[in-house]
This record gives structure tokens, sequence and C-alpha cells, in this order.
């Protein structure tokens, strides 16, 4: 399977998760390094890649950033568990806390990086 279509796939698995997904963003940020951290026991799976997952989802209201990250690892357990997902960076949002980011576009491709140099407690868990 390509990259992108695993991505779709984990895409599609965060959003039957949950009850109302706005936005979910999953891109392949892989580097390689994967195959080698099999042979040095780093890395279980060497066809695992490195993943950022955005999720905006009104289910986020009310929950901490813990508890918020907890809802996707489940949504993509069996394969963090199996090392085909090697590494995972995760952000969370309500609609309200996306609205005030000014809804960056992270589709066709692009992997919204600026994301992910924000602090993550940078957005008020109470919106």
């Amino acid at each position: 399977m390509s990259p992108d279509n695993k991505c779709n796939g984990y895409e599609n698995q965060i959003r039957n998760s949950l009850i109302q997904s706005h936005v979910v963003y999953v891109t392949d940020v892989s580097d390689g390094h994967v195959k080698q951290g099999v042979l040095d026991g780093r890395a279980q799976n060497a066809a695992g890649i490195e993943i950022i997952a955005i999720v905006v989802s009104d289910d986020f209201k009310g929950k901490s950033i813990l508890e918020r990250h907890r809802i996707v690892n489940d949504a993509l357990a069996e394969d963090l568990k199996s090392g085909l997902i090697h590494a995972i960076q995760i952000r969370t949002w309500t609609a309200d806390q996306w609205e005030k980011r000014g809804r960056p576009d992270c589709s066709q491709g692009r992997t919204c990086t600026s994301l992910l140099k924000d602090p993550v407690i940078a957005l008020p868990i109470s919106a």
C-alpha cells in the first residue's frame, strides 16, 4: 500500500472513531531511518512510517490534551502496536480553536508544519 493510501486509511479510522469530525489530516513524514532502527533494535517493523495527525473535532471539548491524544491513538491502535506506525505527532483542536487559528489549509499534500512549531498547549481546552 502506498504512503498516501495508508494516510487516507488512517484519516478514515480517526474519522470513524469520532462523533463529529471537522478536519482530519494525516501526512507521512518518514525519513527512512526506521529500517536502520529495525537492525539495531529501536524499531519493530521495517515498513513502519512516521505520521503527523491533525484532528479538529468538537468531541475534544472539555478534554485534556492527553485525553484527546488517547482518542487518536485508540483509533490507530492496531498499527501502532504492530509497528506499522513507527511514530506519530498529534495536534488536536475543537472547531472553535481551529477557527481562532485561521483554519489553516493542510490539504493537497501540505504538512502544516507551522502548526507543529507551536506549543501543544497554545490553545486553551475550554473552547
